[in-house]
């Protein structure tokens, strides 16, 4: 079987090189591999990144085994291996139900505080995918969202992640009894700091307010 390295030399796609992992379990464990906190090739690291999403979307059943490799990333600090970890294990929520996200939901919403907009920022938005797949984790994680501190942040850094909020509120207000106070949030950040979220704000309020 060709290594990792020799497929991306032949110049295969990530979704092309996810399919070979089906079969292939060695290849499988570089892709994880891939997305280590430790330092990695940029391109190894965007496909295994890609690969693996792929897999979590389209064969999440194979990749529920392996559940822990992903959960074990939320606390690495590594920003690219958690944006990773944040996607895939909401693709595999919605394949069992929230059944193994319980046991590692308070790790996946305590990315919510990092000091890295774009980990807080798509852990918001992962979050809202949750939640419209898994009613028995919605009020907790709505809750957590409607709560989202901003430590080390400015005035704009922490209302962009707001935006990402309203995201992940838009998948599931329709069925949320919070959604009174999900529209309050939107108001609230009508005149904020991040131009961006003004805008999503007032989209959201179009729709729903």
């Amino acid at each position: 079987m060709p290594t990792l390295e020799e497929l991306i030399q032949c110049g295969l796609s990530p979704a092309q090189i996810g399919q070979q992992a089906l079969q292939d379990e060695t290849l499988l464990r570089e892709l994880f591999g891939g997305i280590a906190p430790q330092k990695q090739k940029k391109e190894v690291r965007e496909t295994c990144s890609q690969a693996l999403l792929f897999l979590s979307q389209q064969h999440p059943q194979t990749l529920l085994p392996h559940w822990g490799q992903f959960s074990a990333l939320l606390p690495s600090g590594n920003g690219f291996s958690q944006y990773v970890a944040v996607h895939a294990l909401a693709n595999l929520s919605a394949a069992d139900q929230g059944e193994c996200m319980q046991a590692d939901l308070d790790a996946f919403l305590a990315l919510l505080d990092s000091p890295s907009v774009m980990v807080a920022g798509h852990t918001a938005a992962a979050a809202g995918q949750i939640a419209a797949a898994c009613p028995t984790l919605q009020a907790t994680i709505t809750e957590r969202l409607l709560k989202t501190s901003t430590p080390g942040r400015d005035a704009e850094r922490a209302a962009l992640i707001v935006s990402y909020v309203l995201d992940a509120f838009d998948l599931y207000i329709e069925v949320s009894p919070q959604r009174e106070r999900m529209v309050g949030l939107a108001f609230s950040q009508i005149d904020c700091a991040s131009p961006k979220t003004r805008k999503r704000a007032k989209q959201f309020l179009d729709r729903w307010g």
